[in-house]
């Protein structure tokens, strides 16, 4: 599955959940799509690599 979180996400709040569990990971994210409307994902992961890859991704989404 290929991540594109900039292009769900136009803004994120500066407020975020990350889960590091025994088996896999998750990433809790809140702000607005690139059509001002509200949204809130939860993105799951089973290995650290993809886990680390959508991080890398939050640092080109701007924070409100």
């Amino acid at each position: 599955m290929l991540l594109d979180i900039p292009q769900d996400f136009a803004t994120l709040n500066e407020e975020h959940r990350f889960t590091l569990a025994a088996n896999g990971y998750t990433i809790y994210l809140t702000g607005t799509d690139h059509d001002d409307n509200y949204v809130s994902k939860t993105y799951v992961f089973v290995d650290q690599d993809s886990f680390f890859a959508a991080l890398q991704q939050l640092e080109g989404v701007e924070v409100s």
